[in-house]
């Protein structure tokens, strides 16, 4: 039986917002899953969710930007009732539980939290992150919660790849959807100094704004190569030997698929996730981006282009938890 889905998020192009498109694009990866169903979504959009989700047959409205607790309440739940949701899954920075408790009221409701947030009273939380085993359990509201990565929402595509015999890239360069920073101007820069030996392509992002990062590509067209966006991620970073990415689902994708990676945070709250791909020997955390940031981008570019760059090998779960979470969520 169909059912009734909506997905209520915020992202886009704002600086200092916290937001980025990494949760437009976790709630994309999840209706993929769900594609039988009628999916909707409503985004309080800072420039750039919209077109995240247009391909898609999904019914989206957007919301005013910077909604007060009330006036979101009131929205959301109207929305609900119009449109006869049976299911709302909310995926927001900073959800507060009283939100959670006033729209559990008028549907069916799964919460996807971040970090280390654990007593969000929904029907199912859901939370990927990395510092927490996989386990199943519930928390102090009796809420069911999927807690480590292997709960982590990927896209589709990196649940089922086919391995390549050898990386044409030796390194990827991607900051998601929103390069808030222009980091990878930073990275170009970095790149033009070394004078690299090795193959270097950078995904700028969809809703990354640097105008001049095109320009620059045609004077490293033999080895670095600038796209502004893909289809296929989990092709991108399968043909690749290493990464530099933000501290978002992009360094998920990369774990996902065994590939060591340098980690720049967009901003603080990517630090924990950061600090804790180091301790597990997964990634090199050169902070947030600051004065010193090129110094440690170039003595990275001088391990990957040395081979001396050391990392874990032992291959971890990401994201292929997903089918539970379906099972429980449906039902």
């Amino acid at each position: 039986m169909k059912k009734n889905i909506l997905f209520r998020t915020s992202g886009g192009t704002a600086k200092k917002k916290q937001l980025g498109l990494g949760h437009v694009f976790r709630c994309k990866n999840f209706a993929e899953y769900l594609n039988s169903h009628n999916l909707h979504f409503l985004i309080e959009d800072f420039g750039g969710s919209k077109d995240v989700l247009m391909k898609r047959k999904y019914k989206i409205k957007i919301l005013p930007k910077n909604l007060d607790y009330n006036t979101d309440i009131k929205l959301t739940t109207d929305y609900i009732k119009k449109n006869k949701i049976d299911l709302i899954i909310i995926d927001n920075y900073n959800i507060k539980p009283k939100y959670v408790k006033k729209i559990k009221k008028f549907a069916k409701t799964v919460v996807i939290s971040d970090l280390t947030k654990i007593d969000i009273p929904s029907d199912i939380l859901i939370n990927g992150y990395i510092g927490f085993e996989n386990k199943i359990f519930n928390n102090k509201y009796g809420t069911k919660c999927f807690f480590g990565p292997s709960y982590q929402i990927l896209n589709k595509k990196f649940l089922d790849i086919q391995k390549l015999k050898k990386p044409a890239i030796k390194l990827l360069v991607t900051f998601g959807g929103f390069d808030e920073n222009n980091l990878a101007s930073m990275i170009i820069h970095c790149l033009k100094k070394f004078e690299p030996k090795f193959k270097t392509k950078i995904i700028s992002g969809p809703a990354s704004i640097d105008k001049n990062l095109m320009k620059i590509d045609k004077k490293f067209s033999r080895k670095v190569k600038i796209i502004k966006q893909t289809n296929n991620m989990s092709k991108e970073i399968l043909n690749c030997k290493y990464g530099i990415c933000s501290g978002g689902i992009t360094s998920y994708e990369f774990a996902s698929l065994g590939k060591p990676i340098a980690i720049i945070c967009q901003n603080y709250h990517q630090i924990k996730t950061a600090s804790k791909w180091e301790s597990k020997g997964f990634a090199k955390n050169l902070g947030i981006a600051n004065k010193n940031t090129p110094k440690k981008i170039y003595r990275f570019l001088e391990n990957i282009e040395k081979n001396s760059l050391k990392s874990n090998t032992t291959k971890i779960n990401v994201g292929n938890g997903i089918y539970q979470i379906l099972r429980e969520v449906l039902c």
